[in-house]
């Protein structure tokens, strides 16, 4: 028998599996009962999910109770296992991961119904032995109870059959570039989502930890602050007391000890500021670790200064462009278009539109994967020049803090022994204090930089060079 005749059941069910996913998971309204809360192991209380609260009797209209504050000691590895623990998205993106994969096996199938239903498409015909006869059963496609075989010359027969269903299954089956692209587009497709989605959950466990340090990096800081502008209230109080002396004996005017009150207060409100900077640090790193927002921490480890390892800038660039989630997701995405093209090449010539869009969409996908490269590039050269810059800029800044102390030192001493002014005095401790809060936040700056060049994240761009992630 001939394999001319065309499996109608074989493309009806490939097309309308093209349009048809599978059934969810669970029904509207259901929970399923393996999901948990993440690194807890405990499941999810079904409130937490419906999002309605679970009241007691006698509970209705009672107050929420703000939980006690926790006071607990915290290093930066303790603040990163509990941040990785307590959230959710890491579970989501492994969920994310897994069905990536089972779309990749889905797009496989179709692929593999695609290449059933290319193999039988042709035309409708009796499948005679030789041209002209009517074998002796009747195809699969002859209708129950008719006469077999038909009256009438068989090739007309069979010409007016094929052309009246191929008329009708023309609208049903999908076009030859349909199933090619089933075949070779969809399964590449489905095959860079889970590359980009390993990736992509890669990504987000770097930039939990950047977040968590930049976090713990904001708390130290404020704490630093907070001794800065301690010591500014102490000096600025020194100045009063010296003031008021002066004014005692005569030295100076009533002028200079309200100016000295004034700085006082000043202090005073700078000091005031400095500790809801810390508070709200505070509650950052708490949000940060996925924890009650009035903990607070006692932090055990400190600010300081080590000399960054050498790392070959161009090696490490190029380590970043094979994993840079940005530059490998326009990767992907460019060589798929190339297979799409290749597909359409083979059918279509370089003047049909849908050749002409093909291109196109390659074309794009290409020059979005050289800009992302090249934006790459200057993030990684800006990073390593922000790191030089840091490190320099903070050891000439530790020599003039040294600098600031002693001119603010002998400026109160020539105040007290009526050499100098008031204003002297306060210029120089003013000083003083712009000082500290620079070095300070260049040390902040420095250590930042290592971290972003650690993780291979950058801010101001998309992907791996950014934290906004790049779409897929």
């Amino acid at each position: 028998m001939s394999k001319r005749p065309i499996m109608l059941s074989v493309l009806l069910i490939f097309t309308l599996s093209l349009f048809f996913g599978g059934n969810p998971a669970f029904a509207l309204g259901e929970r399923p009962e393996d999901l948990y809360v993440h690194g807890t192991g405990k499941p999810i209380p079904p409130g937490e999910l419906t999002g309605e609260k679970q009241v007691k009797e006698g509970e209705e209209g009672e107050d929420v109770e703000t939980p006690e504050p926790v006071v607990k000691e915290l290093s930066l590895e303790q603040a990163i296992e509990i941040a990785l623990k307590n959230n959710f998205e890491m579970a989501l993106n492994q969920i994310a991961v897994a069905k990536a994969k089972v779309s990749l096996e889905e797009a496989k199938d179709r692929a593999e119904q695609a290449r059933e239903a290319e193999e039988n498409q042709g035309d409708i015909g009796f499948g005679g032995d030789t041209p002209g006869d009517y074998p002796d059963e009747p195809p699969s496609w002859w209708p129950i109870g008719w006469e077999w075989p038909p009256e009438g010359d068989i090739g007309e027969i069979e010409k007016t059959i094929n052309d009246a269903l191929m008329g009708i299954m023309a609208s049903m089956q999908p076009s030859s570039l349909d199933l090619a692209r089933g075949i070779h587009v969809g399964p590449r497709a489905a095959q860079m989502n889970v590359t980009i989605s390993k990736m992509g959950a890669d990504f987000a466990d770097k930039v939990l930890r950047l977040t968590v340090e930049n976090a713990y990096y904001d708390v130290l800081k404020a704490q630093g602050e907070l001794a800065n502008k301690k010591g500014s209230l102490e000096r600025a109080g020194e100045q009063l007391r010296l003031a008021e002396i002066s004014y005692g004996v005569g030295l100076v005017a009533k002028s200079d000890v309200m100016g000295a009150q004034v700085g006082l207060t000043n202090a005073e409100v700078q000091l005031l500021s400095a500790e809801n900077k810390l508070a709200t640090a505070m509650m950052s790193l708490a949000q940060a670790l996925g924890e009650e927002i009035n903990n607070r921490y006692v932090l055990t480890d400190q600010f300081t200064y080590e000399p960054a390892e050498e790392i070959d800038e161009n090696a490490y660039l190029e380590e970043r462009m094979k994993t840079d989630l940005a530059v490998m997701a326009y990767r992907e995405g460019f060589l798929v278009a190339q297979v799409d093209l290749d597909q359409v090449a083979k059918i279509y010539s370089p003047n049909v539109w849908t050749y002409q869009k093909s291109k196109l969409e390659r074309d794009d996908a290409y020059l979005n994967y050289l800009k992302a490269k090249k934006n790459l590039e200057v993030n990684v050269r800006q990073a390593f020049l922000n790191l030089k810059t840091a490190e320099k800029a903070y050891g000439l800044l530790e020599e003039s803090v040294d600098y600031a102390k002693e001119n603010a030192r002998l400026a109160a001493l020539r105040y007290e022994a009526g050499l100098g002014t008031r204003l002297e005095m306060e210029m120089a401790n003013d000083q003083l204090s712009e000082t500290e809060t620079q070095c300070l936040a260049m040390l902040y700056n420095y250590n930042l930089a290592k971290t972003q060049i650690r993780y291979g994240i950058f801010p101001g761009a998309a992907g791996g060079a950014g934290m906004d992630g790049a779409g897929v």
